[in-house]
């Protein structure tokens, strides 16, 4: 499957393989120094690449901000490492985990079953759902309210794809994210189709557009089976990227212990999301990983989450 929700920039990067192998199989980690369990870079230090996508990941005086951000920020504290922040593009942030110039790339990168064949994924991080701006008022909760619609989304976007899936409903594509906001502004499309927290965080900063945030029910297996081109539609998996099996399974660690003391729900409300959409996805999502880079029996750390029971 494509990489969903990505930016224009990011997307075009997509086509870069990283030469990375397998499964954790390191020691239980208990710090970051020398002897700890971590093969960092650095003793001491978690180096993290990312490329400014807010408010997935950015760079505020020389520290990590935005969701990832805060994410990585919050690990590393637990495991008493400090955070080195390497800004670059989505290639250089690639090729700085495969080169072992960074230790871990972070900023939504959703995982997919070609790209684990070539990188080392921590356990899921959070999911990124099906999200529509409407204008405010509107109420599109399933994919059937799409009918009919004239849809914006970016050249090159999974959505591109899943659009003309949708009865009557007209692909708008512009060749930039910013383009698509203001196509909506200027009442020339009936929604947008963008990553989530894009379309949060653009309504938080334009309240002049009153662009309302909409989460769409997922398609289900019957309805992609018929329209694969829906496949966009499913919620995404994002994970931590990173080229040593110690560094992957001391992030993971971390991670699931944050789904269940409650967390990973806190740093989703913070960046305004919903931790009940951001946090849970479907078994055949989740799935997915299994007997690709999971074995048997694995389950997410959604499974662990107070919220959820």
């Amino acid at each position: 499957m494509k990489k969903l929700f990505a930016t224009a920039s990011l997307a075009a990067s997509l086509a870069v393989i990283v030469s990375l192998s397998g499964c954790s199989a390191a020691d239980d980690p208990k710090g970051g120094g020398e002897g700890s369990g971590i093969n960092t870079v650095e003793d001491g230090k978690l180096i993290v690449t990312f490329g400014p996508y807010m408010p997935y990941s950015g760079e505020e005086g020389g520290k990590a901000v935005g969701l990832d951000g805060d994410m990585i920020n919050e690990i590393a504290d637990r495991l008493d490492l400090e955070v080195e922040v390497a800004v670059t593009d989505f290639a250089g942030m690639l090729s700085g985990v495969q080169t072992h110039r960074a230790d871990v790339a972070i900023g939504t990168i959703n995982w997919t079953e070609e790209r684990s064949k070539s990188g080392i994924y921590t356990d899921d991080t959070y999911y990124n759902p099906p999200v529509v701006g409407g204008p405010e008022g509107t109420d599109y909760k399933t994919i059937d309210d799409l009918k009919g619609k004239k849809i914006g989304t970016v050249t090159g976007y999974a959505f591109v794809d899943a659009i003309p899936e949708i009865e009557g409903a007209e692909a708008v594509l512009f060749p930039r994210m910013e383009d698509v906001v203001e196509a909506f502004a200027g009442g020339r499309v009936d929604a947008i189709l963008l990553d989530p927290l894009v379309v949060t965080y653009t309504a938080q900063q334009r309240p002049d557009i009153e662009l309302k945030t909409n989460y769409l029910e997922a398609p289900t297996p019957e309805q992609v089976k018929a329209k694969p081109g829906l496949t966009a539609l499913l919620p995404a998996i994002t994970a931590l990227y990173t080229g040593d099996e110690s560094v992957e399974k001391a992030l993971t660690k971390e991670i699931r212990a944050m789904y269940a003391d409650g967390t990973m729900d806190k740093l989703i409300e913070g960046v305004g999301g919903d931790p009940d959409e951001y946090l849970i996805a479907p078994t055949e999502v989740t799935d997915r990983r299994i007997g690709v880079d999971r074995k048997e029996g694995w389950t997410p750390p959604s499974a662990e989450r107070k919220s959820a029971e």
